[in-house]
């Protein structure tokens, strides 16, 4: 067919004039899906060398008619990897790529599809299942699915789809059905540009309909669409509001991740910093108010430096907060309140730890961060599905127990009594098999241990073998030396036997309040 039609030279590049592509295999056809303007030329050339970074040259050339531009590639393999990294807008203005064939036209390729890397959020557990993936790709598209990424362990569940570009997006969908009550799975889409917040259509920026709203609540609405639906959208610290942080001294033999070198003869200060992130979400309709938090706790970080003058200490500080990652976007005005104020409370104190060779310090830094409310509805969703999971794991340790001699049958019946035990009723096989293997293992061993983060263990100094009275589970008392828990109830106990309490029950012995603890596996 080509060797019998007339060619064309378009700015040098040869094509003939039913738009057939000389080189196809290294060729993408390209056009803008908008109702608006396009950008020019130039600023497209422009604005795709510097996303795309090529290895090899790149031809830019536009068709005479349909706005529809040929980019020709050196290489093979920076074609693909356009193709794989899309898709692309220029200055938020999509632009749909589309591979060119032998024997079809550029202008009989449909530019209304283009493919999107979908993430999912808020997905409960077991629904993060690769059997559920078809399912999920038919919420976004009628076409076929093109590839998935899934990881149990790190929730993550991604979905590569052809979106159909003349209907709104799918914003996500209700596990259950329509309405309040059942969770909300949200759809982030990657590079996703502009698009309309009000209907949700990706040809215009915005249009006269009111805007689109979805239950958020009870009594609350929040709108369907918004920049929550870019992936790459970032949410924001409070610049406005300073952090919040609350300094304390705690015990010299209280475990704060630091090794004592005992053969240090001068004092030095140990400091343990724990970052708090407090997410929140603000949300007005009718004349009403909604605040939503949600406290994250980060892990702590630990450093020890001797005792210099107070400059120093200044200095010291401030070079160790700066290696600290979650404080690394703080404003320079927090970071020095902070280094500030925790040494105005050591000079404070300075009679109480100046004869002494190791000063305990612990600060904690309250960072507030800024989120629309459906990221909230979600972020809320998935802690209260990963505190049911942890139950769940509990109670199936709990009933499991030493499962030597026990047969398969016996296993998959005890952990689908300790799934229901909690509430769940619907779960996939898959889960409760990997429970078999995991404690058919040689080497399988569990035990429920107290979170260290909300009990402390102490040892028993000679003032305390008094204060801390009788351990009520073994109705001993405390000698110098042992070692004692004190729970989050403030109740004080031998660590020996709270630890086996807590594999029996995890409930506070006395005052019945819910313990913290976590599954350890060997």
């Amino acid at each position: 067919m080509i060797s019998h039609s007339k060619k064309i030279m378009i700015h040098g590049m040869e094509a003939d004039r039913s738009g057939l592509v000389a080189h196809p295999k290294r060729s993408l056809a390209g056009k803008f899906f908008t109702s608006l303007v396009p950008p020019s030329l130039d600023r497209t050339e422009s604005s795709l060398r510097q996303q795309w970074k090529l290895s090899g040259s790149l031809k830019v050339l536009p068709m005479e008619k349909d706005n529809i531009i040929l980019f020709e590639f050196e290489k093979k393999r920076d074609k693909k990897e356009v193709v794989k990294g899309g898709p692309w807008n220029v200055d938020g203005t999509i632009l749909v790529l589309k591979k060119c064939s032998q024997d079809i036209s550029m202008v009989d390729l449909d530019f209304s599809v283009a493919c999107f890397k979908v993430k999912v959020i808020g997905l409960p557990k077991f629904n993060y299942t690769e059997d559920d993936v078809e399912k999920i790709a038919k919420k976004l598209s009628d076409k076929p699915l093109i590839s998935y990424k899934y990881n149990e362990f790190t929730r993550l569940f991604c979905v590569r789809v052809e979106i159909d570009l003349k209907k709104p997006l799918p914003p996500g969908f209700y596990i259950n059905g329509n309405g309040r009550g059942p969770p909300f799975v949200q759809f982030k889409y990657k590079n996703l540009g502009e698009f309309c917040e009000h209907c949700g259509m990706i040809n215009h920026r915005i249009c006269g309909e009111a805007a689109k709203m979805r239950p958020l609540t009870r009594k609350f609405k929040t709108r369907v669409y918004g920049p929550w639906l870019r992936c790459d959208h970032k949410v924001l610290a409070c610049n406005g509001l300073p952090v919040k942080f609350y300094y304390s001294q705690p015990k010299p033999f209280v475990d704060m991740g630091l090794t004592y070198e005992e053969t240090v003869t001068y004092a030095q200060f140990m400091v343990v910093v724990q970052v708090d992130l407090v997410y929140k979400s603000e949300q007005e309709w009718g004349g009403k108010k909604l605040v939503r938090s949600l406290l994250v706790s980060g892990d702590n970080d630990c450093f020890r430096f001797s005792c210099f003058p107070t400059q120093v200490i200044k200095d010291v500080l401030a070079f160790e907060i700066d290696r600290i990652s979650p404080l690394a976007k703080l404003t320079s005005e927090d970071k020095t309140s902070i280094v500030l104020g925790l040494v105005a409370g050591l000079m404070k104190q300075r009679k109480t730890w100046s004869k002494k060779r190791w000063i305990p310090c612990k600060v904690r830094v309250e960072k507030t961060v800024m989120v629309p409310p459906v990221d909230m509805e979600v972020m809320l969703e998935e802690a209260k599905d990963k505190k049911l999971h942890k139950t769940i794991d509990i109670n199936i340790v709990k009933m499991v127990g030493f499962p030597l001699g026990k047969s398969d049958d016996v296993l998959r019946k005890t952990i689908r009594d300790a799934i229901r035990g909690v509430g769940q009723t619907q779960f996939p096989d898959s889960y409760v098999e990997s429970w078999v293997r995991l404690v058919k293992r040689p080497k399988y061993y569990s035990r429920l241990i107290l979170e260290k983060d909300c009990h402390k263990c102490v040892k028993v100094l000679g003032p305390d073998m008094d204060m801390f009275g009788t351990c009520c589970i073994c109705q001993e008392g405390f000698f110098l030396g042992d070692y004692a828990t004190i729970t989050s109830c403030s109740h004080v106990f031998h660590s020996s036997c709270i630890t086996d309490w807590i594999n029996k029950s995890t409930k506070c012995p006395l005052c019945r309040v819910q313990l913290e603890v976590y599954t350890l596996m060997i």
